[in-house]
């Protein structure tokens, strides 16, 4: 890539950068006046969060070191470029600036500027050593999958709870405006304040059955169970015309992020309708039902290692298991495989020159 090149795709990257990060978000108000700004893994998806701000800047230095940058100018950049961010952000609502955004932002620069030099020498290893770097890419790939199944499972009995709250004002969210006929996990009925004697081991399924009160113009949460920190360990939410249930996992003890599955509302619909919403997750299973007289809507799935991106990827939203998830899928293993092919063809190709 030529250096004028490079510069053109980092000043698209600063953009992207800047789009993802200074947007406003409402729903995130009650969450951000919550986190100090000196933590280093914020919230209930920190781990995934310090992940994401390393890989998200990384491109940036990468570009850098492309374009002819110095790793004294780098590092500048590093720091100045993260920094603004933040003190940009204490003015965008739901937007917290926190000291962990301005580490791994610059922490994610600078091996985007080394990565170059890494790749340099990767193309300079021998066959063996390339196959070897394959191999550790394998490796590296098989454990991050036999993670993933153990960690895409639910995990109520680890997670600290409060209360169970129904149709509750959450800062930043309308509130729901149906009626809450029922709330029940595995089979518990809660009423608003409860608060439960002890959560589920294993399974879980959860049930709201509400009154269609219309369309949200936001995430109005219907009834959930709080935890210790602000955030759900159960949630049954409206948004626009459909439904979502959050439940606690494995990989939520571990601060990354779980299934938010989704499905839309058996429209048509009129005020005063019943819709009964079920979810279960049962082992690598999930499913999703919202029901109105005969009409059912659903979604669902096996969780499968190769889904390993859900832990981490924050641009879904919620899961719905069609194009859009099967796409997602496809870009996790293909980048995997994309690196172990690069490295076997760097082998075959120094074995074939060294036989000549």
């Amino acid at each position: 890539m030529h250096p004028p090149v490079a510069r053109l795709f980092t000043a698209l990257w600063v953009f992207l950068v800047l789009a993802a990060t200074l947007t406003p978000a409402p729903e995130a108000i009650a969450a951000a006046a919550t986190t100090p700004w000196w933590c280093l893994t914020c919230g209930s998806t920190g781990t995934a969060d310090v992940i994401q701000n390393v890989v998200l800047v990384a491109p940036i230095g990468f570009l850098l070191r492309v374009a002819g940058w110095r790793l004294r100018q780098v590092a500048v950049l590093a720091v100045v470029f993260p920094l603004s961010i933040e003190l940009a952000q204490a003015f965008i609502p739901g937007r917290d600036g926190s000291l962990s955004d301005v580490i791994t932002n610059a922490a994610g620069t600078l091996l985007g500027w080394l990565a170059v030099t890494w790749t340099a020498r990767l193309r300079a290893l021998t066959s063996r050593a390339s196959a070897g770097v394959a191999g550790l890419v394998v490796i590296g790939f098989a454990t991050t999958m036999a993670g993933a199944i153990a960690l895409l499972r639910p995990a109520l009995h680890r997670a600290e709870y409060t209360r169970a709250r129904i149709a509750p004002e959450i800062v930043g969210r309308p509130r729901f405006g149906g009626e809450v006929i029922r709330f029940a996990v595995n089979g518990r009925v809660y009423r608003d304040r409860e608060v439960p004697s002890a959560l589920p081991r294993g399974d879980v399924t959860v049930e709201a059955a509400v009154q269609w009160h219309g369309p949200t113009t936001g995430t109005a949460t219907i009834a959930r169970i709080d935890g210790d920190a602000g955030s759900a360990v159960v949630s049954v939410d409206q948004r626009h015309e459909s439904f979502g249930v959050d439940v606690y996992s494995a990989a939520s003890a571990w601060r990354l992020r779980s299934p938010t599955v989704g499905v839309a509302a058996p429209l048509p619909l009129a005020a005063g309708d019943t819709v009964v919403i079920r979810f279960a997750w049962r082992g690598d299973s999930i499913a999703l039902t919202a029901t109105h007289g005969t009409v059912t809507t659903s979604t669902g799935a096996r969780l499968r290692p190769w889904h390993a991106w859900i832990l981490l990827n924050p641009f879904t939203g919620r899961v719905r298991f069609d194009a859009v998830f099967a796409m997602w899928t496809a870009l996790w293993v293909g980048s995997w495989l994309l690196a172990v092919g690069w490295c076997l063809t760097r082998s075959e190709k120094r074995e074939a020159r060294s036989e000549n």
